[in-house]
């Protein structure tokens, strides 16, 4: 399998969570098409591509309205759950979400609350002039804003060097304004505080980056610290943690992370296992891994053997069982396929042992 080339252009955009959408397990979802490409800019080294588009066309109507509510609790804690109850069931019951979060802004707001509504609007539209003008205007406003920042990052980046840096600096600002109680305190539920989000998605961006050019060791580092944050992992990052695992080839970090998500029962955790058991020289538990994994998805091995060719296009949504999710496992695991041969060899030999075991079941009949 080929390589991708990673001399692309920056692409501009903002973070978010990833799904069975191709991305988390909450409400927004994303496209991967319709890159909207920098003009010609002379650099030394050129940023990674990045599939923004898993950052764009997102709806945060949960996440707006949840953050409008919090932020009138802030400022008119009640006394009590049933009282909690009440002001929920008489000011936000019925309405939407416009409603609310204009009401919410009626009470008062601050920048960092205007400056993020401004980003959930830049996020939700094409990348263009009107949404770029509106990340400046949320970034001049609140200059510490994740989601701001991220997007400023990849329109002023030089460099793949000078992109992460910028991501850094702008993580460190914004734990710097969270301060170190509070993340402490909130460690293990980040995500769950709504509050959070923009910082895990500045996060899951400076992942996607590093994986992009090819910093497996520091993306690892990167991921095990998000799911410390947030173990419940509503951005997916195990997958892509179990990837680079196998990717460096440390089986025993990869065992003891499918063992931590051993509820997961996807293609990429399944297939995961039939590779990991490859790596181990675990020719024993090979066979049971890939008839496990061909019971969750067949087309994973249709694609791995080239009895299909892979859609150039990824999948806006994926369906377990189906070539979608095929796809997806597929593409997370392409540089584990692209760096261990052995793991071909190891599937096409476990296929051979297979039809031979058969075949002597046949002439035993």
């Amino acid at each position: 399998m080929g390589r991708k080339s990673r001399n692309k252009k920056i692409r501009r955009g903002t973070g978010d969570d990833r799904s069975q959408d191709v991305g988390t397990q909450d409400e927004n979802t994303a496209g991967d098409d319709d890159f909207v490409e920098e003009d010609d800019v002379e650099m030394n080294e050129t940023p990674p591509e990045l599939q923004l588009e898993g950052y764009r066309h997102h709806r945060f109507n949960s996440e707006r309205m949840n953050r409008a509510i919090g932020r009138y609790f802030e400022r008119n804690t009640p006394d009590s759950i049933e009282e909690a109850n009440e002001v929920l069931g008489n000011l936000f019951s019925g309405k939407k979400v416009d409603e609310i979060v204009a009401a919410s802004k009626a009470d008062g707001w601050d920048d960092i609350e205007e400056a993020q509504e401004l980003m959930f609007q830049a996020m939700e539209m094409d990348v263009g002039a009107e949404a770029e003008r509106l990340a400046a205007q949320a970034h001049a406003l609140d200059p510490v804003n994740p989601d701001a920042n991220i997007w400023m990052a990849f329109q002023d980046a030089k460099s793949v060097d000078d992109l992460i840096k910028r991501l850094r600096a702008a993580r460190a600002a914004a734990e710097e304004r969270f301060g170190e109680t509070f993340m402490e305190e909130n460690k293990g539920q980040f995500w769950g505080n709504v509050f959070t989000r923009p910082y895990m998605r500045l996060r899951d961006a400076t992942l996607r980056v590093l994986m992009r050019d090819e910093r497996f060791e520091e993306a690892i580092a990167e991921a095990e610290a998000m799911l410390q944050l947030n173990p419940d992992d509503n951005q997916g990052i195990r997958s892509e943690l179990l990837a680079l695992y196998l990717c460096v080839g440390d089986c025993a970090a990869a065992r003891r992370l499918m063992k931590e998500y051993k509820e997961d029962s996807s293609a990429i955790f399944l297939w995961g296992r039939v590779f990991e058991r490859i790596l181990s020289n675990n020719k024993a538990g090979v066979r049971n891994a890939l008839k496990k994994a061909m019971q969750c998805n067949k087309y994973v091995l249709r694609y791995l053997l080239c009895v299909e060719e892979m859609p150039e296009k990824s999948p806006e949504f994926y369906k377990p069982g189906d070539r979608s999710e095929a796809l997806v496992c597929m593409q997370t695991f392409m540089d584990v396929l692209n760096r261990h041969d052995k793991i071909m060899h190891g599937i096409a030999g476990a296929i051979a042992d297979e039809m031979k075991r058969k075949m002597k079941d046949i002439e035993e009949i």
